[in-house]
């Protein structure tokens, strides 16, 4: 999926499927660059959906009342 939206990801694995390189590891710097993004996404929309599930939480409760 990173792929998708990061050209150079894109060209890094082209080269991987065209044989053009062999040693497709990425630098510890990068790797954990890569997971702090991931996990600062997941953050994001986990906290947007426990404020979403709040809200309906709260306006359920004034629909009863």
């Amino acid at each position: 999926m990173i792929v998708k939206f990061d050209p150079i990801m894109q060209e890094h694995i082209r080269r991987i499927k065209d044989d053009e390189i062999h040693n497709h590891y990425l630098g510890h710097n990068t790797q954990n660059e890569l997971i702090n993004l991931i996990a600062g996404e997941i953050k994001t929309k986990t906290i947007k959906k426990l404020r979403m599930r709040n809200i309906m939480q709260s306006f359920l409760i004034v629909l009863h009342i």
